[in-house]
């Protein structure tokens, strides 16, 4: 399971051209941000030797609350190696 937030404030510099190529204007963003995101993973895990494992298995992220873009699910295969 995992549990994710990030505050912040973004700033941006957005330039405008005209038709012809040549800049028109320049506009200043700025806002603040606040997100969480959660998820599970649920799986199986295959040790064929003591520094290496295979693991396969659904997840599922959400970034929906707070206004966040999306939530995702799907299959995973993990390849890890430990040093």
């Amino acid at each position: 399971m995992a549990i994710r937030w990030a505050e912040g404030d973004r700033d941006a510099r957005v330039y405008s051209d005209g038709s012809d190529g040549s800049p028109v204007g320049t506009a200043e963003l700025s806002d603040d941000i606040s997100r969480t995101m959660y998820g599970v993973d649920l799986g199986v895990r295959w040790l064929p030797i003591s520094r290496f494992a295979l693991e396969g298995g659904w997840w599922y992220r959400d970034w929906r609350r707070d206004s966040g873009p999306a939530s995702l699910n799907g299959p995973y295969l993990r390849a890890i190696a430990e040093f």
